[in-house]
């Protein structure tokens, strides 16, 4: 499957752990390797090329970090995986520095990984705030400060200083925070401000939203086991193939549809075989899902945050950045037919002087953009494929 190695594997493990295709593990292998299918996958092979012409500006090593990037895309209203790719190439003997066969993209149970979501994460305080009745134009104070964060889903909280001094948790570029709207925190992406949020919401509901829209840790577990303050700007191991499924269902109305690799199997007989039982569910009401699309919108405007990743196609798109300690970098975002993940960070921590340590994103260069920003080369390109077709 050259060129769509990871993806191949990502279908070969649903197939290797789906009851479509045998009740034990045996039987499903046997299908797999002896069972003469014929199958049919989701992959849009224009995409595909686009996606990994996009994510080769991300070199597949480098000597300072281990470095990891990937991209993914998926179609609003089916679910349908169009394309998944990654910087690093796949191997059978990988080395873990120049080659590998973890999937940046996917759950831990299907060869992959997870990354912190950084803001991406903030879209679900968005929902959370306004399907508990409060409206996305209410004005409140985000000034840095101390907040008292209500975390627990029992009432509990904890008091968050926030501020530039060490042991605060500060905002982009020193910003100091301002009296606003949350649609503004949105499209500023305001630290101070969302966690301002989270004295009137507990972060407890906010990560049962995102679990509720399909995320979980990367290992499966759900979100809401610990709710820490920081989880709302983005602090838990995510996967980006479940965040992208979860934009999408904003793209869609509302309506979530799990993530879906197979269209059709057809057996040794020529005859259809079962596929693995995918759904799609209402989960935000029309209201929500357009309100957030909206304020979403103001993000890649010309004034966001999201600005440098504009597609300049004509085509309406929303989206959402992230960046987490600068160990990670996201953008997410969405037409009203696809919906594009990207990430670039840290696989691993490396060893220096002794420690390991994560690497700084800010601090190196890959392709004329710093690795904290390279988002912005790779989102456009790939959405803009997906737009044009």
């Amino acid at each position: 499957a050259k060129g769509a190695e990871f993806f191949c594997a990502y279908v070969t493990s649903i197939i290797r752990s789906d009851p479509a295709f045998g009740e034990t593990p045996e039987d499903r292998l046997a299908a797999l390797r002896r069972g003469g299918l014929s199958v049919y996958t989701t992959l849009d092979t224009s995409l595909q090329t686009a996606a990994n012409k996009a994510i080769s500006v991300v070199p597949g090593s480098v000597s300072y970090m281990n470095l990891g990037a990937s991209g993914v895309q998926v179609e609003v209203g089916t679910g349908r995986v169009l394309s998944m790719v990654q910087n690093r190439p796949w191997s059978d003997q990988p080395d873990n520095v120049k080659n590998t066969q973890v999937n940046y993209n996917v759950p831990v149970k299907n060869g992959g990984g997870s990354h912190a979501a950084g803001s991406t994460y903030k879209v679900f305080s968005l929902i959370n705030w306004m399907q508990q009745g409060h409206s996305v134009n209410e004005v409140l104070n985000g000034r840095v400060g101390d907040k008292t964060v209500r975390t627990g889903c029992d009432g509990g909280t904890q008091v968050v200083p926030t501020g530039e001094r060490r042991g605060q948790i500060g905002n982009f570029e020193g910003n100091r925070g301002y009296t606003g709207t949350v649609a503004r925190f949105t499209k500023d992406s305001l630290n101070s401000g969302f966690l301002t949020m989270a004295e009137k919401i507990s972060v407890c509901s906010t990560n049962r939203v995102a679990g509720d829209l399909g995320v979980t840790l990367g290992n499966g577990k759900p979100l809401d086991q610990f709710n820490n303050p920081y989880d709302v700007l983005g602090s838990q191991d995510v996967t980006p193939i479940d965040m992208a499924n979860a934009y999408a269902t904003i793209a869609s109305n509302g309506t979530l549809c799990a993530a879906k690799t197979i269209d059709r199997v057809v057996n040794a007989d020529g005859k259809e075989h079962a596929i693995p039982a995918t759904k799609c569910e209402r989960k935000l009401s029309e209201d929500v899902a357009a309100t957030a699309a909206y304020v979403l919108q103001s993000v890649v405007s010309a004034s966001g945050t999201g600005s440098g990743a504009r597609t300049f196609d004509g085509v309406p798109i929303f989206g959402k950045t992230g960046i987490h300690e600068y160990i990670h970098t996201w953008m997410i975002g969405s037409s009203t037919k696809v919906t594009t993940a990207v990430w670039v960070g840290n696989v691993d921590a490396v060893e220096k002087n002794g420690e390991l340590q994560n690497v700084l994103l800010s601090d190196h260069v890959e392709s004329g953009y710093k690795l904290s920003r390279i988002r912005n080369s790779i989102w456009p390109a790939m959405q803009r494929a997906a737009n044009s077709e």
